[in-house]
């Protein structure tokens, strides 16, 4: 059966809210399944894993450990990720504005659930004009990259998997635990680096240190214990701060084919979202029954895409 791209919204952030989601909280996380459904097609089918753990979550503001220094440091409380994410991304970008750079670790959540939606943090972090990353480490020890780039009418987006968590992942999580994220008077990626020389192809300081991040980003770390999360980065580049050098390193680490297992262009994006718009979302009947039970069986009122197609009628459920 296909769903209306309005009812996939609709339903989700039905269920956000039957999860006790503020409204608000609820919308962006209904954008992050469209999101993962666009880009990657698995927005509903990580909506329904999901259902069993937002039944039983508290799902009220995480607790913030750290949030004066460019580095916040939030309690995950052990909850999915989808409850630290909103408020990770909102704090990475805010520090952002006012440092040029800023990142937000969440420690002591539970990735597994939940984990395909945090790319899209990358994405909306990217559509406000910063360059981002998104860092992952889930319980199996699996660990994904995505890099958000601001690029015309829609973000270019990136993605790699690694068997272990990156170097960048576990230079921010060794920067943290030795309090080293507290320094204001550094520029910030040199707070969590130890501090030996690796050329670059750039001049300038903070164009070498975010070249040297994104790299270590996608490099697996040597065997260690690392605190499992997740870690949002939002660099500004019309900071006063940086030079024009770091405006172009994202958009090179894009076009290099070795970094990245999967880029997604806007151009490819633009043509999928057309066809749902046209034809719907394709959905197992089973996997709509589990979700729309959750959201307390309301479905989005009917409209023009659903008459033509796009969506169905609740009483002739037809394949």
């Amino acid at each position: 059966m296909n769903l209306s791209v309005r009812e996939v919204l609709d339903l989700s952030e039905q269920c956000f809210q039957a999860a006790g989601f503020d409204p608000s909280t609820a919308r962006s996380n209904a954008a992050a399944v469209w999101w993962a459904e666009t880009y990657r097609g698995t927005g509903l089918a990580t909506l329904e894993a999901l259902l069993d753990p937002l039944d039983e979550l508290d799902a009220t503001t995480p607790t913030i450990e750290q949030r004066e220094s460019p580095i916040s440091v939030l309690d995950g409380r052990e909850l999915p990720c989808t409850v630290s994410s909103v408020p990770a991304l909102d704090l990475a970008c805010a520090h952002a504005e006012r440092y040029g750079t800023g990142i937000t670790r969440v420690k002591d959540c539970a990735v597994d659930a939940g984990e395909e939606l945090l790319g899209a943090l990358a994405y909306r972090a990217a559509k406000r004009g910063y360059v981002s990353l998104v860092l992952s480490v889930g319980d199996d020890g699996q660990s994904r990259t995505v890099l958000g780039t601001p690029a015309g009418s829609r973000p270019t987006v990136a993605e790699m998997n690694l068997s272990a968590p990156s170097n960048g992942y576990a230079a921010i999580d060794r920067a943290v635990r030795a309090d080293r994220h507290r320094a204001q008077e550094a520029p910030l990626f040199r707070a969590v680096f130890d501090g030996e020389a690796r050329s670059t192809p750039y001049d300038a300081t903070d164009a070498q240190l975010l070249h040297r991040f994104l790299r270590q980003s996608v490099e697996p770390a040597p065997d260690e214990e690392f605190d499992l999360g997740f870690v949002v980065v939002c660099v500004d580049p019309r900071h006063p701060r940086y030079s024009d050098d770091v405006n172009r390193v994202a958009d090179r680490a894009i076009r290099d084919a070795e970094l990245f297992e999967r880029v997604y262009l806007p151009e490819d994006i633009c043509d999928r979202v057309t066809r749902f718009v046209k034809e719907g979302v394709t959905v197992d009947r089973e996997r709509w029954r589990q979700i729309f039970e959750y959201s307390n069986g309301i479905l989005a009122p009917p409209f023009e895409g659903s008459e033509k197609g796009a969506g169905f009628d609740l009483n002739e459920l037809e394949s």
